[in-house]
Order: C-alpha cells, then structure tokens, then sequence
C-alpha cells in the first residue's frame, strides 16, 4: 500500500501519479485510526490531461474506494484533492 494523502483535515492535493497503459488501481479513503471512515469525508480522484486536472469521481464514507484505469495505449496520470472539510481523512493506494 502506498500513501498518496496523509490524514488530516486541511486542503490538499497528493503528488501525481501514473498508471502504466492497460493498468489499474484501487484508491481508498483511510483514517488515522484504522476504523470506519468518518461521515462527511470527502476526496475527489482528477486526471490529468496535459497541464490541466479534470474531476472524475468523488470518495465518501458510503463509497470509500474506487478502481481507476490506465488508458489502454497510454500512461495516465492522476492525483486525489481534499477540501478543508474539517473531517479527518487520507487517500492510500491499495
């Protein structure tokens, strides 16, 4: 498991990362305890497409992990974005 957002509850956006052409990912929220995630923990997965970000889907408490796919040709490039909610989460990619 890799970390791409640690715990915490102020804006943020993780490094990019890239998954290889034809590959796949599981990206999931996490806590700092381990338990269940909080309610109204929220972080959006973008793909980036030459310089600019576009939102693709948003993690919560009732969908906390999600599969995203490389293109099949290319290497895609992603990154996971928090909002200062107030609400403790992260991201780890499984």
């Amino acid at each position: 498991m890799a970390e791409l957002l640690p715990v915490d509850t102020s804006s943020a956006s993780s490094a990019d990362f890239t998954i290889a052409a034809g590959g796949s990912a599981i990206v999931a929220l996490k806590n700092a305890t381990g338990s269940s995630i909080a309610l109204g923990a929220s972080v959006d997965i973008e793909l980036k497409i030459g310089s600019l970000y576009f939102f693709v889907y948003t993690m919560t408490r009732s969908s906390p992990a999600r599969i995203i796919q490389g293109d099949a040709l290319a290497a895609t490039t992603w990154r996971v974005t928090r909002a200062a909610t107030g609400v403790p989460s992260g991201v780890q990619q499984l």
